[in-house]
């Protein structure tokens, strides 16, 4: 990265923690960028607050660095190493019930615990079970319900483009700047998804914020994770998360047989979380999320749309801003 001002380059050694976060990997790069970085805070030359400490952990990040290269183990922050994997930077991570996920431009990783890796292949079985009408649904539903890259022994990889973000992340960057109108193209995506895991009589029983992506240019959401908790409807259900959980008809919870209310009550969950993210939701939208659930999707989606007709009558697509810098914004490790 090229630095114009020596606070900016201060600032990054500061926050730098291996050799890799400033210097790749590679010795004639290594030793042309220190070159550069060296004349930017050298302490005869930068008057700036900070540098000669930088310039001290500067020294120390390159011999390092070329010590590694020389070694082996090149060290660098959110990478993850898996060994069914290429080293993966990542721009974000948290653990979820079953372990880790993990989050860069182009996939989703899911690494399961080691006592949790059943719901791995379980995941896998689960969407050996999705159905398509037709070639059409499929090109509809197939990038929507996740594009499985690799089932590795530990983990599975999830494809993904650029601008599709882990919707609890967008929720919290987003709050207070959603439109009543974007709820709108949000919870009918999620109730599009509804239907289709209907229509392949599958219950999810993981409608939840950490196992969608939502992907506001293109006004559409994915199934990224969760499939591991999948099973055909009037099922006994292999597991839940606690968000899935509280959600669910006490019926439900008690009989643990699979109902396709559950994922429509996680919809409605999340679409009274995402209203209270917004302004300027009408009343109808309101009242929708608010109110009990039917056990078929198609009968709730008619109830949705008449909320929609009510409150706003014709519809139409309204871009949204790019969030992206936002969205990964101040590290990537919860």
């Amino acid at each position: 990265m090229y630095y114009s001002e020596p606070e900016q380059l201060i600032e990054e050694i500061q926050k730098a923690e291996y050799c890799g976060d400033l210097f790749e990997q590679d010795e004639k790069k290594i030793r042309q960028k220190y070159r550069e970085y060296a004349k930017l805070i050298h302490p005869d030359l930068c008057k700036a607050d900070g540098a000669p400490q930088a310039f001290a952990k500067l020294n120390y990040l390159y011999a390092r660095a070329l010590d590694r290269l020389g070694k082996g183990g090149w060290e660098e922050s959110n990478v993850l190493r898996l060994e069914d994997l290429s080293p993966m930077k990542y721009l974000w991570t948290e653990p979820f019930e079953l372990g880790r996920w993990y989050v860069s431009d182009d996939r989703m990783v899911y690494e399961f615990d080691e006592d949790k890796l059943k719901y791995r292949h379980n995941y896998e079985n689960a969407r050996m079970l999705i159905q398509y009408a037709d070639s059409r649904m499929a090109n509809l539903f197939r990038k929507k319900t996740g594009v499985v890259e690799l089932y590795c022994k530990k983990a599975i990889i999830v494809g993904k483009d650029i601008h599709d973000y882990p919707l609890g992340r967008f929720m919290e960057v987003m709050k207070g700047h959603l439109s009543g109108r974007d709820i709108a193209w949000m919870v009918s995506r999620l109730m599009d998804l509804c239907c289709f895991l209907r229509y392949s009589r599958l219950v999810l029983n993981g409608f939840c914020e950490s196992n969608l992506l939502i992907n506001p240019m293109e006004h559409s959401i994915m199934i990224a994770g969760g499939w591991w908790y999948a099973v055909p409807e009037g099922a006994p259900m292999t597991g839940t998360n606690r968000t899935v959980l509280e959600q669910m008809l006490t019926s439900v919870r008690t009989s643990k047989i699979a109902s396709y209310t559950t994922d429509i009550e996680c919809v409605k969950g999340l679409a009274r979380k995402l209203i209270a993210c917004a302004h300027d939701v009408p009343k109808e939208l309101v009242s929708w999320a608010e109110s009990g659930s039917s056990d078929n999707a198609i009968t709730e989606y008619g109830r949705w749309n008449a909320a929609l007709e009510k409150a706003y009558g014709q519809r139409r697509f309204e871009k949204m801003a790019d969030i992206h810098d936002r969205i990964y914004a101040g590290g990537g490790t919860i």
